[in-house]
């Protein structure tokens, strides 16, 4: 993603721990939704995008956050709605989020928007995990 968005230079926060955690299921799927959320963010953070991820018990934790004006709580809900862009003026689709959402969901995961301690969108992916690659 930092090549994607190269030319805004935002500061890319990852983990680097070697410490695996594998996701129970397709790889493709995993990279799609996490494609699509951390496109997102790249393309609405001010300056900085932070990617944390965690094993909970039986799921993979995924969070991404970022630093730009964030989604009011009662508009959370639409922003995962087939087709519902939030900002008329952005040149996107209003697929992205909803396609995670439903995504994950066929995943038997979930996820969820809420406030971020960078000042924008935190969005966490939720999926189940396992103790080795399938």
């Amino acid at each position: 993603m930092g090549k994607v968005h190269a030319a805004r230079a935002l500061g890319w926060r990852a983990p680097t721990s070697d410490d695996a955690i594998w996701f129970a299921g397709e790889v493709r799927d995993l990279q799609e939704m996490r494609g699509k959320l951390l496109g997102n963010a790249g393309r609405w953070a001010r300056d900085t995008v932070a990617v944390e991820r965690q094993q909970q018990g039986q799921r993979l934790q995924t969070t991404i956050n970022n630093d730009r004006l964030g989604i009011a709580p009662e508009r959370r809900a639409a922003a995962l709605t087939r087709g519902v862009r939030l900002d008329g003026l952005a040149p996107v689709s209003g697929l992205g989020l909803h396609t995670v959402a439903a995504l994950s969901g066929l995943c038997g995961g979930s996820v969820e928007l809420g406030c971020s301690p960078l000042g924008d969108l935190r969005v966490q992916l939720s999926l189940p995990a396992t103790s080795a690659p399938t």
